[in-house]
């Protein structure tokens, strides 16, 4: 069985959104969520790694990784 992957903000100014779960990205946007379950999974850490970067860029002062799901 393959891992699956979160993506989560690890550190960003202020800490407003630390600890907070990427659960959908839209064309406008990020849905967000506290709950590890509400999260969205993506098949492999390279899907993961590149929400994040975007996450990162869209969201400036954040800082987002994947993490395998436990």
């Amino acid at each position: 069985m393959s891992d699956l992957y979160l993506v989560r903000c690890t550190d960003v100014v202020g800490r407003a959104m630390a600890g907070i779960y990427a659960a959908a990205l839209t064309s406008t946007g990020m849905a967000a969520t506290w709950k590890q379950d509400r999260a969205a999974r993506y098949e492999s850490e390279a899907a993961a790694n590149a929400v994040a970067s975007r996450l990162g860029k869209k969201f400036s002062g954040t800082v987002w990784s994947a993490e395998v799901v436990q």
